[in-house]
Order: C-alpha cells, then structure tokens, then sequence
C-alpha cells in the first residue's frame, strides 16, 4: 500500500504538469518569457505564502541550516526549465518541444544508478537507450541518410531538459531533510522571490491582457500542485519510479497540442516523439 500511494500520488503529479505544460504555448506566443515568469511566480510566491500561513506546522518553525540551499536549488533549476521551454515554444511546436524537455528522468535515472545505486531491469536500459534515439530523431528536421540536418529549433528545448533534470535531483535530496509541503514551499517561495524580485529590479515590462493573466494563474496552480505530489512521491516510493510516472505527462501534453493546437509534424518526429513517451512508460511499468 505505501508503494501504491507513492505511484498515485506520482500520478495525480503527471497530470498536473502535462495540463500545465500546454497552457505555455498561449502566453508564450504574445509575450516574452520574462513577462510570464514574473506573473507565474508572483501567483506561486503568493500561494505559498498564504499556505504558510494556514498551516500549523510549516518549515518556518523549524531550525533551518545549509541544507536549505537543496530546496532553493531545486526551485531555480524549476524556473530554468520553464523559461527554456517558454523559449522554445517560441521556435517549435508543443509536441517537439515537451518531448525533449519532458526526456528528464533520463538524467534522473543515470544520477540515482551511478550515485544511490538504484539497480536497472533489462527493459529500464533499452528504455534508456530508446529515450536517447528518440531524442536523436527529434532533433533531426530530416532522416534521409543524403540529407540528414540538425533542427536548430531544439536548443532550448534540450536546456530545459538539463535544468529540469538537475531539478529532480535537488528533489530528491531535499526531501532526506524537509517534508513534501515544506520542500515545495521553499522551493517556490525562494525562487518566487529571486525571480520577481529581480525582474522589479531590472523594471521589466509586466503589462499582461486579463484573459492571459488568468491563464497564467491557472498554470502558476497546475504547477505548484504537480511538484506538491512530486515532492511527496519521492517520500513514498524510488526516485527513479516517480520521476519516470511525472516525465509521461509528454503523453498528455501531446494529445492536447494535437488535438487543440492542431499541431502537424514531419513522419520521423512522430516517430521520435511515441518512442520518448512508450520508453518512459517502460521505465515506469517495469520499476
């Protein structure tokens, strides 16, 4: 049962993020990444801070040390991987964009086999070998061996994939010291505070039509409930099992951009993108 409440929990994170992840492409297509981050997490910062304050037993009663800086981290390499994705959204459509930035748990998996010694099934290692040639498709625009070229497109897309990976890392090591609700406070208070703060500072442009801000406010919440059960999966259940459940919100974010944004792709990166999304699932199925 308690493996069962880590998985549904990782689940319930799964759709968080996927219904989360394809709202970007509305705000990210009328204004610059800067504008959205300020409002996203000027949201978040505030929802925070109000569950702070209803709640009776916060992190802010307990004796905080050096090994804030897991959580803080963990936050920041959050809003690295949402201001790449929102760059990308700007060169790239949703579908190619999220499954790469989506392939994270790749770094997750390598970091807990190597470091916590976290054992692979055959059928994990071919996954991983899969996510890596689907990656490798996605960024070709062509798979004709007389003209194979590199969708440039794609760069931020992998920059988003590096930060949100590093992100699960500094997860996964906050929560030896800090609750779910505590890691995920610090996370979006710090980094809430480090983003607004200093986009106040270099008197950013923060104008944003209502229809939009309310956009961005449903996703500043669809976001700080997905890493609130990711936070408390990783007290439940491996690592590498959570963050596999979470990276398949690809799945759900492709559907919409198919079927909302009506989005078209060339053959090889549908290809690519089935061969990410199935080989996360392996790699959660067979955990």
């Amino acid at each position: 049962m308690f493996e069962l409440t880590g998985i549904t929990l990782a689940f319930f994170g799964m759709l968080s993020f996927g219904l989360g992840d394809s709202l970007f492409v509305l705000p990210a297509k009328k204004y610059k990444e800067e504008i959205i981050l300020f409002w996203e997490y000027f949201f978040i910062l505030l929802i925070s801070i109000v569950i702070v304050y209803i709640s009776k037993n916060t992190v802010m009663e307990q004796n905080i040390s050096w090994t804030i800086l897991f959580p803080v981290l963990a936050g920041l390499s959050e809003v690295g991987g949402v201001f790449f994705l929102m760059k990308s959204l700007k060169r790239e459509t949703l579908g190619v964009s999220i499954a790469i930035a989506s392939a994270y748990p790749l770094i997750s998996f390598l970091y807990n086999h190597f470091v916590f010694a976290e054992s692979l099934y055959f059928v994990q290692t071919i996954s991983i070998f899969s996510i890596i040639g689907g990656i490798i498709i996605l960024s070709l625009t062509s798979i004709k061996l007389s003209r194979l070229s590199l969708n440039k497109n794609i760069f931020f897309a992998f920059c988003s994939f590096i930060s949100w990976g590093l992100l699960t890392i500094f997860q996964k090591y906050s929560t030896f010291y800090y609750s779910d609700i505590d890691t995920t406070i610090i996370m979006e208070i710090g980094s809430g505070l480090i983003v607004v703060f200093t986009l106040l500072f270099l008197k950013t442009q923060l104008k944003v039509k209502f229809k939009y801000l309310g956009t961005i406010l449903l996703i500043a919440v669809l976001l700080f409930l997905g890493l609130f059960f990711m936070n408390s999966a990783l007290q439940s259940t491996k690592a590498s099992i959570v963050v596999a459940i979470i990276g398949s919100s690809a799945m759900i974010t492709n559907v919409i951009g198919f079927s909302f944004y009506k989005e078209r792709l060339f053959k090889h990166q549908y290809l690519g993108i089935l061969i990410i999304v199935v080989s996360l699932f392996c790699l959660n199925f067979f955990s």
